[in-house]
């Protein structure tokens, strides 16, 4: 004779090891899928703060938006736009209170907006920038203007001179403001 209670209690297990293997099959399945931008893009989403290196030091903050090559970090005082390729690697504080969830990273950038198009948008204000290219070389002066590659400053502490900085030589560049960036 079949107990009922004890079928049903062998049901249940059946059901929670069938969850278990499905949980543990859709994050490997996320697992694989993952890209970098894609964690960013998670990581952005939380505002989780968090640890980029790049080849100029550590930018710590949180991550609010990341575009097509971009990503923006707001340290408390400034926020600070990082080109991707020169993020060398992210740790995120995904601790318990942090953020919701800890990054999958199989997601896409929404945004099409590129690095040359946000500089672009602050040639309106002609913002005083401090633009960082190596690891010791940081330039700072007016934004004057933004070309296909590249964008030029004029470098008030060398006379007006212009210095032109290649996008892809770029680390990091920032405005030092109130109003957010975007």
């Amino acid at each position: 004779m079949c107990d009922p209670d004890r079928l049903l209690g062998e049901l249940r297990i059946e059901e929670a090891a069938r969850e278990r293997s499905r949980r543990r099959w859709l994050r490997q399945s996320s697992e694989e899928n993952s890209t970098f931008v894609g964690v960013l893009v998670d990581l952005a989403e939380g505002r989780t703060p968090v640890a980029l290196a790049t080849e100029a030091g550590e930018v710590r903050g949180r991550l609010n938006e990341v575009g097509a090559d971009y990503c923006i970090v707001d340290d408390g005082r400034v926020e600070l736009v990082c080109r991707l390729l020169a993020v060398k690697s992210v740790l995120a504080d995904t601790r318990a209170g942090r953020t919701a969830v800890a990054p999958a990273g199989d997601r896409h950038v929404r945004a099409d907006r590129t690095l040359h198009d946000l500089l672009a948008v602050w040639m309106d204000e002609r913002p005083e920038i401090s633009a960082t290219v190596g690891a010791r070389v940081r330039h700072r002066g007016a934004l004057a203007w933004v070309g296909t590659d590249l964008f030029a400053l004029h470098v008030s502490s060398s006379g007006g001179r212009v210095v032109h900085v290649p996008l892809s030589a770029l680390i990091y560049v920032h405005i030092e403001r109130s109003a957010p960036l975007r």
